[in-house]
């Protein structure tokens, strides 16, 4: 048993390092390319759980999200074990976390590209850089930054729930709608799920069907599925 751990922890402790490596020079676009020395299951059959919702300190509506502070001011691109991602922000807070191949983005609107070690990058895009690499590599499950998504209230208001939906665990679109005091809510909320701008950070990918089925995902429904096991796995929980 000793000798089991020793060889987990090691393991652990060399993905953390390579995961952490994987910081992209130049902006690229691209299609799925996933590693495949993590594979996707091919087949799963998710647990809706009905536990509680995270409670998160009470500031007001929205207490979670900042304003923007304007336009997008600058992107970068950094690698991980879902292809590449997209990091934007208005200079002061992050409003948008975008895979390679991802519905409802519009690039235009992403400011500068910049690099990560450019001593005129915002703060806030290196942390989440770094955030995301730990998060990757099993070493954090609930991220600290500041956001300024961009939406409407209804839709601030649904990725305020999926802040609240513990890692490691799904809610279906019938129950954030309960959740939002408007129980015969669930398409809307779907659509708004749809259009979370901070995928990963703000965890849209914990929303499955009633039934446990794999919905749509921004990102692709292959991610989705990547990103629910790397959570089971981390956590020793059982999704499916």
């Amino acid at each position: 048993m000793l000798l089991f751990h020793g060889f987990l922890e090691g393991f652990r402790c060399c993905r953390a390092q390579f995961w952490r490596g994987l910081v992209r020079a130049e902006p690229a676009l691209g299609e799925v390319r996933l590693p495949r020395a993590m594979p996707i299951p091919r087949s799963v059959s998710i647990l809706v759980h009905h536990g509680q919702m995270t409670t998160l300190p009470d500031r007001g509506p929205a207490a979670r999200w900042r304003e923007p502070a304007g336009p997008n001011t600058h992107h970068v691109v950094v690698e991980s074990p879902i292809d590449e991602i997209t990091l934007v922000c208005d200079g002061v807070a992050l409003t948008g976390v975008y895979m390679a191949v991802h519905r409802h983005t519009d690039r235009s609107g992403w400011g500068e590209w910049t690099a990560l070690d450019s001593d005129s990058t915002p703060q806030v895009l290196g942390a989440a850089a770094s955030q995301l690499a730990a998060y990757f590599a099993g070493e954090l499950t609930d991220f600290d930054l500041p956001l300024a998504p961009r939406g409407t209230d209804f839709q601030r208001s649904v990725w305020e729930c999926l802040l609240r939906i513990p890692y490691g665990q799904t809610r279906s679109y019938g129950q954030l709608a309960a959740e939002l005091g408007s129980p015969g809510a669930s398409r809307a909320v779907g659509l708004a799920n749809g259009r979370n701008p901070l995928s990963i950070i703000v965890p849209c990918h914990r929303v499955v069907g009633s039934t446990g089925k794999l919905t749509g995902y921004g990102g692709g429904v292959e991610r989705k599925r990547w990103l629910l096991g790397l959570e089971e796995g981390v956590g020793g929980l059982s999704l499916w």
